[in-house]
């Protein structure tokens, strides 16, 4: 498991060295977006990062992406239609 983080960087985007010559790192920042037991989420809300339709596309594939359950391979059309039909219906939301 990767404990430390990202390297910091600086304007030029090379490694921020300390005192001691070595490499400083940020933490992650890990957010839990759960939709089965809401009070173990976070209570991110994906809909404040909606910009532009690539987002929507995004958003809409992570979610059929992770909801598929393990090992379970779908209808391609079913797939593409339950995307378009998201797509559609947050576009006018």
């Amino acid at each position: 498991m990767l404990q430390r983080g990202t390297p910091k960087l600086d304007k030029e985007g090379k490694p921020v060295r300390g005192k001691n010559g070595k490499t400083v790192y940020e933490p992650y920042k890990i957010r839990v977006f759960n939709t089965i037991n809401f009070q173990k989420s976070m209570h991110f809300n994906p809909f404040a990062y909606i910009h532009s339709e690539k987002d929507i596309l995004k958003i809409v594939t992570t979610l059929i992406a992770n909801t598929k359950g393990e090992g379970k391979a779908g209808d391609d059309f079913w797939v593409s239609a339950t995307c378009s039909q998201a797509v559609k219906s947050l576009r006018t939301a």
